[in-house]
């Protein structure tokens, strides 16, 4: 679920609105008050917004700031790609369970 990630940039439907504090891009929420009646549909159960949020160019910039954050991650533990990181598993028995919750208490 990208939707609000993604809203705002130029690759959503629609179109960029000029104000005077710089662009912007309408965003609505599929289950909001204002797609469902664009749709026809009953406007009960309203979940998520329409509003006007700052217009963020590309969705391949979003993208690339995502991976970015993968990469770093993947360099916590070691690696520079996924296809590099393979976690080492280690099976925890109920003794092991057991001997790590808190004793003697």
């Amino acid at each position: 679920m990208l939707g609000s990630i993604s809203a705002g940039t130029e690759d959503t439907p629609s179109s960029i609105i000029e104000k005077h504090n710089g662009l912007h891009k309408r965003y609505r929420g599929a289950a909001s008050l204002e797609a469902k009646m664009t749709h026809g549909q009953e406007t009960r159960n309203v979940e998520g917004e329409s509003t006007i949020i700052p217009y963020k160019g590309g969705v391949k910039y979003i993208l690339e700031g995502l991976l970015d954050g993968v990469k770093s991650a993947l360099s916590y533990a070691g690696s520079t790609s996924l296809s590099e990181y393979f976690p080492d598993y280690v099976q925890v028995t109920n003794a092991g369970q057991t001997e790590a919750k808190p004793h003697l208490i």
